[in-house]
């Protein structure tokens, strides 16, 4: 896609542009893996569809703090169910049997379905009906982090934008926060290492580029056990490790630092990743 990352105002232009001359799309996909921002952007959607043709400034205003309060009756917000890591078929079919009923107050009905990639693939053949043959004055606003969790027979059925995340992280950041996890492993302290584990960010680029730093000082004290006159980097904090853990238990960190790296890629839940994540690198640390 052309010019595929732009500024939000530039992306959105002609998509705006569109709404506020009555081209109404019935399907947009946003695609960041900053949840926040494209939930923001969802919002301010919502409101240019449900207000384009109110014309009184109070009661836009009443009308858009509807909807930012969630409670606007032509906006549903679609989502996962608390404890549920997945978006199943019984989910959209509730939705496909809503989108036929008439809109309360406005002229259009805008569903928000925030983390679109949780949906099964039951679930998103199930939603392909729906797309292929929208009901009148029915928009769907999905909000993905990454559009490859979706089949390409839905993606060919909406407008897919993509943004890249703000939230890049500098370098010193990235260091820090690496040698907090690796002070928690090496210090064998099970809380600081949840805590740590716990606030590591969801961003997949900088959370990657934190965990390569971990592994770059692990394998610099496996370096040093055999090489003590080798030179590196944070050397101190490879030394403390080496006098805390085992070669045994050093070499099962490094496994699980090299498989969170891909884990990564390949898209999991984020809580669920940190979880399993935390979990292993306890088991490393007693090995």
């Amino acid at each position: 896609m052309k010019d595929r990352y732009l500024s939000i105002d530039n992306k959105l232009n002609n998509l705006f542009d569109s709404i506020r001359n009555s081209k109404v799309p019935h399907a947009v996909l946003l695609e960041c893996e900053d949840k926040g921002k494209i939930f923001d952007i969802s919002i301010k959607i919502a409101k240019l569809i449900i207000c384009q043709d109110i014309n009184d400034s109070d009661s836009r205003s009443v009308i858009c703090k509807k909807i930012e309060n969630n409670i606007h009756p032509d906006v549903q917000l679609v989502e996962c169910k608390e404890k549920m890591n997945t978006i199943g078929v019984s989910e959209v079919r509730k939705l496909i049997s809503d989108v036929y009923i008439k809109p309360n107050e406005a002229f259009y009905k805008v569903y928000i379905i925030k983390d679109s990639g949780l949906f099964t693939l039951q679930a998103q053949n199930a939603l392909l009906k729906i797309l292929e043959e929208p009901p009148k004055n029915v928009v769907f606003i999905m909000l993905c982090e990454s559009s490859k969790l979706l089949i390409p027979t839905i993606l060919s059925r909406v407008q897919i934008f993509s943004f890249e995340s703000e939230n890049n992280y500098k370098s010193e950041d990235i260091i820090n926060i690496a040698l907090d996890l690796v002070s928690s492993i090496s210090e064998k302290k099970e809380f600081d290492m949840l805590r740590v584990t716990s606030s590591l960010p969801k961003d997949k680029n900088n959370l990657k580029k934190i965990l390569k730093q971990v592994i770059e000082i692990f394998n610099s004290a496996i370096v040093i056990k055999y090489s003590s006159d080798f030179e590196c980097s944070h050397k101190q904090n490879a030394l403390k490790i080496l006098e805390s853990l085992n070669m045994l238990s050093i070499e099962k960190i490094v496994e699980v630092l090299l498989w969170a790296c891909d884990l990564i890629d390949m898209n999991v839940n984020h809580n669920l990743f940190i979880s399993c994540f935390c979990s292993k690198l306890r088991e490393s640390v007693v090995a």
